[in-house]
Parts: C-alpha cells; sequence; structure tokens
C-alpha cells in the first residue's frame, strides 16, 4: 500500500489531524503535509470546517462565541477528511 493510500484509508473512518496520519505514517510532517497538500490539491481531502450556524440558533451562549458569526473558512478545525473524489478512489484502490 503506498503512502497516498495509506492517508486515504486513516481517513476512511474519521477525520484525522496531520499529527494523527504521521503517527500511522511512522512519516515526517513535512513528508505529510506534503502527501495532504497534494491530496487536497487533487480533490481527494479537504479541512474540516465546522458547519455554519451548526447548532447555534438558540444557544445561549451564542454572543460570547467565536464561531457563531465568524467566517467558516477561518474555523478550519486543521483535520482532514475525505471528500466524494476521495472516497470513490479509495473504493477504486482497495
Amino acid at each position: 500500500m503506498t503512502r497516498i493510500q495509506t492517508v486515504l484509508n486513516a481517513l476512511s473512518t474519521q477525520p484525522k489531524t496531520a499529527s494523527e496520519l504521521m503517527a500511522a505514517l511512522g512519516s515526517s510532517e513535512a513528508a505529510v503535509l506534503g502527501i495532504l497538500e497534494t491530496l487536497e490539491r487533487g480533490g481527494y481531502v479537504q479541512q474540516a470546517v465546522p458547519p455554519a450556524a451548526a447548532g447555534c440558533g438558540h444557544c445561549n451562549l451564542k454572543s460570547l462565541c467565536r464561531v457563531a458569526d465568524a467566517d467558516p473558512q477561518e474555523l478550519k478545525l486543521h483535520l482532514y477528511r475525505l471528500t466524494t473524489r476521495g472516497a470513490a478512489q479509495l473504493l477504486v484502490t482497495t
């Protein structure tokens, strides 16, 4: 199994951080970030972003929460997840 396939497989169950992927691959941060960048540019993975206003409507803490009114692009969770294309690629290679 290639490192790319290993990353896709690791992300198939749940989103993971780059650190979790480094541990799974036994690779350096630079190697993992390079793989993730390549997969992200290819549309196979993306950074998980909290859904806009998810559950915020009736939350008592909405006025205090930085997530409630923030731009979703500024709230990346540093978790990577498979896209539909990534999941399809994983099915083809397994």
